[in-house]
């Protein structure tokens, strides 16, 4: 079952301090993508890797298809050290490098993406990324904007009294279980990519994403 929730997922676009460069002087961009092939942010870094490559001449290449997890744990990490240029990931630098403002990601905070530009485009944004820049060395280049989050169930969920004591897949970000746990569910946090087998297995009863996480997981098979 497929039930509609006002909450906006917003991506984040990350650039790490510095770029490497090989022999011919031609500058790589490293990007740690927490998302597998056909995600929307695997297609924004398709088409930001094509653009760029196109208006440098060449200059910059950008390599996506690399041999790190696609967990946004991992991204968040080797990007914050260094050993990638770039990282395309969800709200967890807010968790990790400014806390203080990871209500950012939190459900039911901003009303939709137009609130959530204007707060971001004002002090409070400005603010959080500093805190990102200065704790973990990455300057924020942009947000992108998946939609509309849904939910997956095996029974109807219409209001807050549906999901008491529903075990909930979610990801390891502490606004999401805190919110979802003061409605009643019993939260357990699984990475995306063992989202699926979470479901088939009975670890989780329900999850929560985007309607093109829905289909590129392919949860309806297990549901």
């Amino acid at each position: 079952m497929f039930k509609r929730r006002a909450v906006g997922l917003v991506i984040a676009l990350l650039l790490c301090l510095v770029l490497s460069s090989n022999a011919q002087n031609k500058r790589v961009i490293r990007v740690a993508n927490a998302f597998v092939s056909g995600n929307i942010m695997s297609l924004t870094m398709e088409k930001f890797k094509e653009i760029l490559e196109e208006r440098s001449g060449k200059w910059f290449e950008i390599q996506t298809n690399l041999n790190i997890p696609n967990t946004e744990e991992k991204a968040n990490e080797v990007c914050s050290k260094g050993e990638v240029e770039m990282q395309s990931t969800g709200g967890y630098p807010l968790q990790v490098f400014a806390p203080q403002y990871s209500f950012f990601n939190a459900p039911y905070v901003m009303k939709d993406f137009e609130h959530f530009t204007r707060v971001w485009n004002g002090p409070l944004g400005q603010k959080a990324m500093e805190e990102v820049e200065k704790n973990g060395n990455m300057i924020w280049l942009g947000n992108v904007y998946r939609g509309l989050r849904q939910m997956t169930s095996n029974k109807p969920i219409y209001t807050v009294d549906d999901v008491a004591g529903l075990k909930l897949r979610l990801p390891a970000v502490e606004t999401w279980v805190t919110v979802w746990k003061a409605m009643g569910a019993n939260p357990v946090t699984v990475p995306l990519n063992e989202l699926y087998n979470s479901l088939k297995d009975g670890r989780a009863e329900a999850s929560e994403g985007d309607i093109p996480q829905i289909h590129i997981y392919k949860l309806y098979e297990v549901h």
